[in-house]
């Protein structure tokens, strides 16, 4: 077995000489994925997403980490994060992990976002972690959980949320 990316999981050669992935049971080659650079300047081109100030800290194997400040964008008192936050990053976070599994020559969307707070969202940063949960060809299915990050203590989970991607073609202008 040889691995060719990292956060891709177990690849390795199969049969007929063609690059498989244990993880997404497809073919993979050298040139099949994104780096985090990539991914990064992809989602971050958005103006929305810089207008938020996101920041992709990690995608692969699955599982993508983002991130965004308390802004008044996302507040209405300055000290808590609206429930909009709570989807915002998960998606975000859905869609880093999304991109890490997919050639450049594909892109894709969010169909569908559920996402719930479950405790208090006072804090300066808000983060969440994305993992795929199921795939169906090209439809993916991400839990999410998302953390606060209060000035005086450790991050505490105060949402969770449901992403589904499709992955489709690039479009280019």
């Amino acid at each position: 077995m040889t691995a060719i990316h990292a956060g891709l999981g177990a690849v390795f050669k199969d049969a007929f000489g063609a690059y498989q992935c244990a993880t997404y049971g497809r073919d993979v080659t050298e040139k099949a994925l994104r780096t985090i650079e990539d991914i990064r300047k992809t989602i971050l081109s958005m103006p929305f997403a810089q207008s938020m100030q996101l920041s992709i800290d990690q995608a692969g194997d699955g599982v993508g980490v983002a991130s965004m400040p308390l802004s008044d964008a996302v507040s209405f008192d300055g000290a808590a994060f609206a429930a909009l936050a709570i989807g915002t990053v998960a998606d975000i976070a859905a869609g880093a992990a999304t991109l890490a599994m997919t050639p450049p020559d594909q892109m894709a969307y969010t169909s569908g976002i559920d996402s719930t707070i479950t405790a208090k969202t006072q804090g300066t940063r808000l983060s969440a972690r994305a993992s795929l949960r199921e795939r169906h060809g090209q439809r993916l299915i991400f839990d999410a959980l998302v953390w606060t990050h209060p000035s005086d203590g450790d991050p505490r989970q105060c949402g969770e949320a449901t992403v589904t991607m499709h992955i489709t073609r690039a479009v280019t202008p």
